[in-house]
């Protein structure tokens, strides 16, 4: 291809990955926004944990729940914000793949291995829960790009943020790691390769980084009896018999990540007759997106294998971001600009397809959480409390979904106290919620009777009445709930 073809080449293909990626943006951002009602349910459980700035939680550690709270102070108590955020993590995520694919792969082969993913379930109709899961997209392939570059480089600002990129990836969820132990082969092998010589100050100012991330959570936990390594432990278990947890579960994980990525297949289609291009990958970039493309997705089911670890679909999110690149390393077609733009116009079809999809889906009448009445039950509860007290409701008491949804749509603002467990609401202080009082919510077909337990710890506590919620929208069915007030001592 002449110089001039080159740079035509890279301007449409940078034209149409921008021009996706807003698309993407305001699509996936908006649709939500419109059609739910309610937040979901690990969007509603990162509010809770980040409303209390601890430095650890019962299930994750801190970048969830942080980020959820800085998301409400800046735009308030509202949804959108939270949807927009979700694809803010995808489009970024794109982003560092396109910048990647471009140091292997021509531009329009670059271009294509980013429009695959929007035939990815996690990119799209899964990219509405704003969660770990999510976040971790942009997080991986920010780290992914930074760790290329502090290995062709060697430069302090590369290792730097492969440093704290790595520490935010990790403080998001632990399963950051099965990234970290392709990444370190990655490193042993770059000694071999066209890659600089390994810079061992820098690396030693990316471990410094990395722990200044991490160290405040591990100390938190030395204190918190290892509350979020024990549920860690608890969610990987529970798996009875030999062949069921070490090559059932597996095997189940396997076949999903594969079959969640075929949909990326037919955006792929219109090059599956293209010829190979005579542009070739070096084996030291196909090595590298193998490790950390790959990788990740292999340790995880090989862990599975020897331990009998129970694998969860999702924990794939952040596992298919670079199929796509590996996808064209491999078959390298020549994609000209009239093949370019009919995978474009494939994957923007793929996206409408999909959106319609949704709309239909949210517009029919359903009773899923989506169309849970969570601000209805947030303005009775805390008018309930403010007429009896005249004081803000400080405290809500009940499960994660119950009290999670009266404690942000709630004006007050008030402190969860889930499922009135103090080891999982370690930012509670029974004392002050005592003195303070506190309103007890519970779903009564989950326990008819507030539990004894609960109803042993607070003697003075008063059964209330039960109320019943119309579902907003297009929610159909009702939602009762019971109530209970604990009065201020």
């Amino acid at each position: 291809m002449s110089l001039t073809g080159a740079v035509n080449e890279k301007r449409v293909a940078q034209k149409l990955f921008y021009s996706f990626l807003a698309l993407q943006l305001l699509l996936w951002s908006i649709l939500p926004s419109i059609l739910r009602r309610n937040l979901p349910i690990d969007t509603i459980e990162g509010l809770t944990w980040g409303h209390e700035w601890q430095l650890g939680y019962d299930k994750n550690p801190f970048v969830n729940a942080w980020l959820s709270e800085i998301i409400t102070k800046l735009f308030g108590v509202h949804d959108w914000p939270f949807y927009f955020a979700g694809q803010l993590c995808v489009v970024i995520c794109f982003w560092g793949v396109w910048r990647l694919a471009n140091k292997m792969l021509t531009p329009f082969q670059s271009l294509v291995s980013v429009l695959m993913l929007e035939g990815v379930y996690y990119f799209t109709l899964n990219a509405q829960q704003f969660g770990d899961n999510l976040i971790e997209l942009p997080l991986w392939s920010l780290l992914i790009l930074f760790f290329y570059h502090a290995l062709k480089k060697q430069d302090i600002v590369s290792w730097g943020l492969v440093g704290i990129f790595a520490g935010l990836a990790m403080m998001t969820k632990y399963y950051a790691f099965v990234l970290f132990v392709p990444m370190l082969i990655a490193m042993f092998y770059a000694k071999r390769g066209d890659f600089a010589p390994l810079s061992y100050p820098n690396i030693a100012i990316a471990g410094v980084l990395f722990l200044m991330c991490i160290a405040p959570h591990f100390i938190w936990l030395m204190s918190h009896n290892y509350i979020t390594i024990k549920y860690a432990l608890v969610r990987v278990g529970g798996v009875s018999g030999f062949w069921e947890s070490h090559v059932g579960t597996a095997s189940n994980f396997a076949v999903n990540q594969v079959l969640i990525f075929l949909p990326a297949l037919l955006i792929y289609a219109p090059l599956f007759l293209c010829r190979r291009s005579s542009h070739v990958i070096t084996v030291e970039n196909r090595r590298y997106v193998w490790l950390v493309g790959v990788g990740p997705f292999v340790l995880t089911v090989l862990l599975s294998v020897v331990f009998g670890w129970r694998l969860h679909v999702m924990w794939g999110t952040p596992l298919l971001s670079l199929w796509g690149v590996i996808w064209l390393s491999l078959f390298r077609p020549e994609i000209s600009f009239k093949k370019a733009r009919q995978v474009y116009y494939c994957a923007i079809a793929v996206m409408l397809l999909l959106a319609v999809a949704f709309t239909v889906e949210y517009t029919m009448p359903n009773d899923s959480r989506a169309f849970y009445p969570g601000r209805q039950t947030a303005v009775y509860a805390t008018q309930l409390w403010q007429k009896r007290y005249h004081t803000p409701l400080r405290y809500v008491a009940g499960p994660r979904w119950e009290a999670g949804n009266i404690a942000f749509y709630s004006p007050d603002r008030p402190h969860v106290y889930m499922n009135w467990d103090s080891e999982r609401s370690t930012w509670i202080n029974t004392a002050k919620l005592r003195q303070s009082g506190a309103l007890f919510v519970w779903d009564p077909t989950e326990s008819a009777q507030l539990p004894a337990a609960v109803r042993q710890c607070f003697p003075t506590v008063q059964l209330l009445k039960p109320h019943v919620f119309e579902r907003p929208g297009k929610g159909s069915g009702k939602v009762t709930l019971n109530f209970a007030i604990l009065p201020p001592a």
